[in-house]
């Protein structure tokens, strides 16, 4: 009858028999809200010893995508972009695509460093413009070395344990740290002396003077926010 195929959720049910095929547990949720389509859960190794010390099994959010054509490339939402930067748990940008002569292959993308810097990056401009993030997006590509057709869940799980057992602080400490190779803020204020020696005093530390105009302004990636915190500072 000409139906147009459904891509999307046909991506969806094949990642979620990838998963089954491979003995780990995916969770499809029925409303993507929240950024994630699966929730993969690995389960703990049965042989570890002693039982009661044993580690929680891995788990990790994908966000499944399909494209059919030439470009290996998707989008996500700024609002969801920010979220998976954010959270401490993984996540992963799984692309299933379909060239337009050719066999299926996936790409898969984690959502650490580079990511991270991008989506953070794009969610001030998106700020500075005044623009809602759940209507601007973030462009993704894939290119080879991204290609896990035939160890995607393998690969997702050997690159959660080689970031190690902290995983959740360092990738918290990437969030928090991004983006401000060039400072935290940039800050301005004036003040009047009769001459240069009251100044240098003041740098010397046997000195004052009146601060006059202070403008603290705080920045990331080199960009300002667009609200300044203007008080008089407090007398050196």
């Amino acid at each position: 009858m000409g139906r147009k195929p459904r891509v999307d959720k046909a991506s969806e049910y094949e990642f979620a028999t990838i998963c089954a095929n491979a003995g780990v547990y995916p969770q499809v949720v029925n409303e993507d809200e929240t950024g994630w389509d699966c929730l993969v859960e690995f389960p703990p190794d049965p042989n570890f010893v002693p039982a009661e010390a044993q580690p929680a099994g891995l788990s990790a959010y994908a966000q499944i995508k399909s494209t059919i054509g030439r470009y290996r490339s998707t989008s996500i939402t700024l609002s969801n972009a920010r979220r998976m930067a954010q959270q401490g748990h993984p996540w992963f940008i799984v692309l299933f695509h379909r060239p337009a002569s050719g066999e299926r292959r996936i790409y898969a993308r984690h959502i650490w460093g580079d990511l991270i810097t991008e989506s953070l990056k794009a969610i001030r401009l998106a700020d500075l413009a005044g623009e809602k993030l759940h209507k601007r997006t973030l462009a993704i590509s894939f290119d080879g070395s991204d290609d896990h057709t035939e160890d995607l869940v393998q690969w997702i799980e050997q690159t959660i344990i080689a970031v190690g057992v902290d995983y959740q602080s360092k990738k918290l400490n990437i969030f928090r740290s991004v983006g401000y190779e060039e400072g935290h803020a940039s800050i301005k204020f004036s003040f009047q002396v009769e001459n240069a020696d009251e100044v240098a005093k003041v740098f010397l530390g046997i000195g004052e003077v009146q601060i006059q105009n202070f403008e603290f302004v705080p920045k990331r990636f080199g960009l300002q926010t667009n609200v300044a915190n203007c008080s008089p500072a407090p007398r050196p």
